[in-house]
């Protein structure tokens, strides 16, 4: 973070600390997706000038629903929101779909990111295919 010219170190930590099992996305072949609306924790710990603090967020129905579209190993994702996410397929079985992805690459329809400036947070997804 910059602050009047002098940079300021955040470092930014989460996991997921609950999940519901019955979250679901259907990829669907016209390139739309549904999801079903399951409840998502995110436990967030934020340390600033050496003072940590952490606060959990719910989502209810993360994905939502939308249209995607596949270029190779990338997986564009535009959900009801307008948000435009860019995941790589890093794996794909029989079992599973493994996504990586960066929230400093989204953005919104309008061409801005809805994100910090500059927070550059890797996003990694293991779906079990049903």
């Amino acid at each position: 973070m910059d602050m009047g010219g002098m940079q300021i170190p955040i470092e930014i930590s989460g996991d997921f600390v609950e999940i519901d099992p019955n979250n679901q996305i259907t990829f669907n072949t016209d390139l739309t997706f549904t999801s079903s609306a399951g409840r998502i924790v995110l436990e967030l710990t934020m340390i600033f000038m050496s003072t940590s603090q952490t606060q959990s967020f719910e989502q209810n129905d993360v994905f939502g629903t939308g249209t995607w579209e596949l270029n190779g190993n990338e997986l564009r994702v535009s959900n009801d929101t307008g948000a435009i996410i860019p995941y790589y397929l890093e794996r794909i079985s029989d079992t599973e779909i493994v996504l990586t992805g960066n929230t400093k690459d989204m953005v919104m329809e309008d061409g801005s990111n809805p994100m910090v400036e500059g927070m550059d947070i890797p996003i990694k997804l293991r779906m079990k295919k049903n």
